[in-house]
């Protein structure tokens, strides 16, 4: 079976956080679902239902359309949030780049990324590594945004 890039970075990004939750306890239900305030201004804040864990940074960057689909924490270090968007792949993509760098993230540069791959990689603040994979599906681009917390 052949597998698609986007379908194939999700499977990646999926394994870089099942790897990262070895070795914790599963803890997923101590989290405070309304907590995600943070020390630094948050961009743009995720809805309160969507049940952001405490130690998610607040100041990752989501599109005023953003739409949840849905989230999961696994384990105690890792975190996934899905939702949607009307901005094309290519605005996504770089302006998740530029509004992370401007955090204070370190973004894997361009040309250290696979060619092709619509994702983002970063990592600090918090964060052992994270990633941005966008998919364009039609009228609506599919964001999904996995995260692992430093230990």
């Amino acid at each position: 079976m052949k597998l698609g890039k986007f379908k194939r970075a999700l499977v990646a990004a999926w394994g870089i956080a099942a790897l990262s939750a070895c070795g914790g306890a599963d803890d997923a239900g101590s989290a405070d679902a309304g907590d995600t305030a943070m020390a630094t201004e948050p961009m743009i804040e995720a809805p309160d239902y969507v049940g952001m864990p405490d130690w998610m940074p607040g100041n990752i960057y989501l599109p005023d359309d953003f739409t949840v689909t849905g989230s999961r924490e696994i384990g105690t270090r890792n975190f996934l949030l899905d939702g949607t968007s009307a901005m094309s792949q290519e605005e996504l993509l770089s302006t998740y780049r530029s509004q992370l760098e401007a955090a204070g993230y370190d973004v894997t540069p361009l040309d250290r990324m696979p060619p092709g791959e619509p994702t983002v990689q970063f990592k600090g603040n918090g964060l052992e590594a994270a990633g941005v994979a966008v998919s364009d599906t039609g009228d609506m681009r599919e964001i999904r945004i996995n995260f692992a917390r430093d230990m």
